[in-house]
């Protein structure tokens, strides 16, 4: 009875939701471009940095990049903490870095990545605390994020798909909700390519809700393992 209960109430949150996005939904499926790559100093110390460029239409109307990258600390196997900065670049909707510019956000953020395993499941959780500069204010912002990884049998597939929550320290507090989902594939071990979808819903009291669909890919570079293969062949 209980079990039923809340495939009913999980049923009903899920056409609420999907209602709510038809109604707001922004027009067009955008793309969402992500160059990531990351690597290790040391056992302790490591790095990323990465690139995005996000349109409003199928690979047209470009109206967003950013460039961050960040220094970590691994506490422990399974817990690292970072810290970082990056320049947020938005642009008018209706055409490709058409000016004049939207918002030039400067930002700084402190995160804290813990990862464990569920039998073949690999889950990251992720915490990061955003100050962030505009030329008309600062803002704060919190964002957690919960990211599961699965790979398919023996090949070099996986599926990947997270869910992010983004608040802040002022009224209403909920910001937006970011949900993706997609496949990867390993080319090697060191450049692997991800192609998934995001929902992503934004919130604001002054205008309606409102949500934007984008096809993703991202493209991911270990350079650590990249450096542990060097090794490895030179030693053999």
């Amino acid at each position: 009875m209980k079990k039923d209960k809340l495939n009913k109430a999980g049923t009903f949150l899920l056409v609420l939701f999907l209602a709510s996005a038809v109604k707001s939904q922004t027009p067009g499926l955008g793309t969402w471009n992500v160059a990531n790559i990351k690597g290790d100093f040391n056992k302790h110390w490591n790095f990323f940095t990465e690139l995005q460029l996000r349109s409003q239409k199928f690979y047209d109307d470009h109206f967003y990049h950013e460039l961050k990258g960040a220094i970590g600390y691994k506490l422990e196997k399974n817990a690292n903490l970072l810290v970082g900065a990056g320049q947020y670049v938005t642009y008018q909707y209706d055409g490709s870095f058409k000016s004049p510019v939207r918002t030039h956000e400067f930002r700084v953020w402190q995160q804290l990545n813990l990862n464990s395993e569920f039998g073949k499941v690999k889950i990251e959780q992720r915490y990061r605390a955003e100050q962030r500069y505009f030329k008309s204010g600062y803002r704060n912002r919190f964002r957690t994020r919960i990211n599961a990884t699965l790979p398919i049998a023996k090949t070099k597939f996986y599926l990947n798909a997270f869910e992010e929550i983004f608040l802040t320290n002022t009224k209403p507090f909920f910001e937006r909700n970011r949900l993706y989902g997609g496949v990867g594939y390993k080319f090697t071990d060191v450049f692997s390519l991800q192609l998934g979808y995001t929902n992503q819903y934004d919130y604001n009291q002054n205008i309606n809700p409102y949500t934007k669909n984008f096809f993703q890919a991202s493209f991911l570079f270990d350079l650590n393992r990249y450096t542990k293969s060097r090794h490895h062949s030179v030693d053999e």
